[in-house]
């Protein structure tokens, strides 16, 4: 679902300094537009998970700041993490001298014939983790359920220079989940994003240099984070083309339930609403609302479940509108149909 900031959001402070904690955080929502800094405020870039956000995160970055090293790993829970070899995947961005090899590496049977022999173990007995000892950026692009795990496992291999991010939908139970163990290895920090930009596509063919150009990046802080990271992740998304919005966790839940989760709920009801006898008479109306519906439910069917209780007061909400249009048509009140038409059309227009 591709949002971009309402203009009640564009008239918010923009560039603010970011507060000492989340408490001052959470009463503040602040905006930042995208940068036109020259450089990036990280040496190394580190993508775990290559799919469309994953490449389109490398992507940007490449084009952007092709003096950044900029490596991406893949990870299994039995075989830990892998290197995913980017030239493979975009040999116009990345030349095949990036592809490494290891013959003594162990692959990873659920991969290609023609990415096994290109695959690096990294997590195993064979290889270790290389993250350098200056200003790294890891940035988890994994499904949901798998994001937490990830942070904790990928910071045994990280050090007081490594900032860890991710780019899940939902914030709450991710981060509540990794600061549940205490602080991470070795000194690491983890600050939570959440690009809003994306499409009903998924897998790295489909990513794309220009995603976050103009999108809303929401970070999302604790009481553990220090201004110093929430202003050089700011700094990141800024300057691959992002605007950035500065959320508690349970803000973040709360606003995404109505702006992503809710609609994709129910771009997929509507979709159901509708027998395949019927498919010819549907027009761009019914395919531009559904078209969300196509996303992968391996990957909404976790973001439902990692964001209920949100999605839960989201569908209460709107089944009390839905009660209230249903009541004017029973009732033939065209007043209030057109009242709530109007009132719609108007907030639909803001955006």
């Amino acid at each position: 679902m591709n949002i971009r900031p309402s203009n009640a959001a564009q008239r918010m402070k923009i560039g603010r300094r970011p507060t000492e904690n989340a408490n001052s955080m959470e009463k503040n929502v602040e905006i930042s537009s995208p940068s036109l800094l020259p450089s990036l405020p990280f040496r190394h870039v580190v993508l775990v998970g290559v799919g469309l956000l994953g490449g389109s995160v490398a992507l940007a970055v490449r084009r952007r700041f092709p003096q950044i090293s900029l490596s991406a790993l893949r990870y299994r829970s039995q075989t830990g993490f892998q290197r995913y070899p980017l030239a493979s995947l975009y040999p116009k961005d990345f030349p095949q001298t990036d592809i490494k090899t290891n013959t003594n590496a162990k692959s990873d049977t659920s991969a290609s014939p023609s990415q096994i022999d290109q695959t690096v173990c990294i997590g195993g007995a064979d290889i270790s983790v290389d993250i350098p000892v200056e200003p790294t950026l890891v940035i988890v692009c994994t499904p949901v359920q798998t994001i937490a795990e990830i942070v904790r496992q990928i910071a045994k291999y990280g050090n007081t220079q490594t900032l860890i991010t991710d780019v899940g939908s939902t914030k709450r139970e991710i981060i509540t989940s990794i600061e549940s163990e205490g602080v991470l290895a070795n000194g690491v920090r983890f600050v939570g994003s959440h690009p809003i930009a994306g499409s009903e596509k998924s897998g790295p063919e489909a990513a794309d240099a220009t995603l976050f150009e103009s999108k809303m990046v929401a970070i999302t802080p604790t009481e553990r984070s220090t201004a110093e990271d929430v202003q050089r992740l700011q700094m990141f998304w800024r300057s691959i083309g992002a605007q950035t919005i500065t959320l508690s966790p349970s803000e973040h839940d709360r606003i995404l339930a109505r702006t992503s989760h809710l609609p994709h709920l129910i771009a997929a009801t509507l979709s159901l609403c509708v027998s395949e006898k019927d498919f010819p008479l549907t027009g761009t109306g019914f395919r531009d609302t559904t078209r969300i519906a196509a996303g992968l439910p391996s990957l909404w069917t976790p973001i439902f479940m990692a964001n209920r209780e949100p999605l839960l007061d989201a569908l209460t909400s709107f089944q009390i509108k839905l009660t209230l249009f249903r009541a004017a048509l029973e009732s033939a009140e065209p007043e209030q149909i057109e009242q709530f038409l109007t009132q719609a059309e108007r907030n639909r227009n803001a955006v």
